[in-house]
């Protein structure tokens, strides 16, 4: 595997973590069957967030999976689209964060 698919491969694996624990956030601030009083807007931009983030995970596992069958010799468009998927989903982690932080401020948490 080359240095470049390397370094795709392990930046796609950092993103996807991060991924992970912003929805183990979201499970724990919203979980299922979170009461009624709660903020109906907030609660559901919380679930359509972690449906993106799940969306993103598969499409790394898809990605991965798609590299490994390729063998990545020389570069592969799996490999250029696991580039593509660890500036998704970076963009979406921080986006996450800065509307969870909105939340909380609202929240007064």
């Amino acid at each position: 595997m080359r240095a470049d698919a390397r370094r795709n491969v392990s930046e796609l694996l950092e993103a996807a973590c991060d991924i992970a624990r912003e929805m183990a956030r979201l499970d724990r601030a919203f979980p299922a069957g979170t009461p009624s009083s709660a903020d109906d807007e907030v609660v559901a931009a919380a679930w359509a967030s972690r449906r993106l983030f799940a969306g993103r995970l598969e499409d790394a596992t898809s990605a991965l999976a798609a590299m490994y069958a390729a063998g990545v010799a020389h570069g592969t468009p799996a490999s250029d689209r696991v580039a593509e998927l660890v500036n998704e989903i970076r963009a979406d982690a921080a986006a996450t964060s800065h509307a969870r932080a909105e939340v909380q401020k609202l929240l007064g948490t």
